[in-house]
């Protein structure tokens, strides 16, 4: 009887380390996809805040009185 459950419990953790490695592979790729596309949108928005952008207000050249 023990060496039936403990049999089983071996095979239940070589099973549990030969299935895991290949969701975490998965989900390293997914989340190293998706640091990727967060890097690239924070690099668009620091280009469009770095280019200088046409104020609205005109400067009003006058002389002193």
């Amino acid at each position: 009887m023990l060496i039936l459950i403990g049999s089983a419990a071996l095979f239940a953790i070589l099973f549990y380390f030969i299935v895991r490695p290949k969701n975490k592979q998965k989900t390293d790729a997914n989340y190293q996809k998706a640091v990727k596309q967060s890097q690239e949108l924070q690099k668009a928005k620091q280009n469009a805040a770095s280019k200088k952008k046409n104020s609205s207000f005109k400067v009003i050249e006058g002389g002193k009185k």
